[in-house]
């Protein structure tokens, strides 16, 4: 990449991939939860519902939480 505007069309092809393979298959299903505790559900709306701008999700696991966010990058 050498400028910022390949850097965005870069991240808008990923994006739009991964909205597409979302739309064919279903949401990702968090691995490691199969029956999440009420406080989960909660801190999940919580953060879904207050995450804006680029994020980067940490100890991502599945991407789960990073998709309702509509984040950019995880790490696990």
């Amino acid at each position: 990449m050498n400028n910022l505007k390949d850097y965005y069309r870069s991240y808008e092809e990923s994006s739009s991939i991964h909205s597409k393979n979302i739309m064919e298959h279903g949401p990702e299903v968090p691995f490691g939860y199969p029956n999440p505790l009420p406080e989960q559900l909660d801190r999940i709306d919580f953060i879904s519902y207050n995450s804006e701008g680029l994020i980067l999700d940490i100890g991502c696991d599945s991407g789960y939480i990073l998709d309702l966010c509509g984040g950019g990058v995880g790490i696990d």
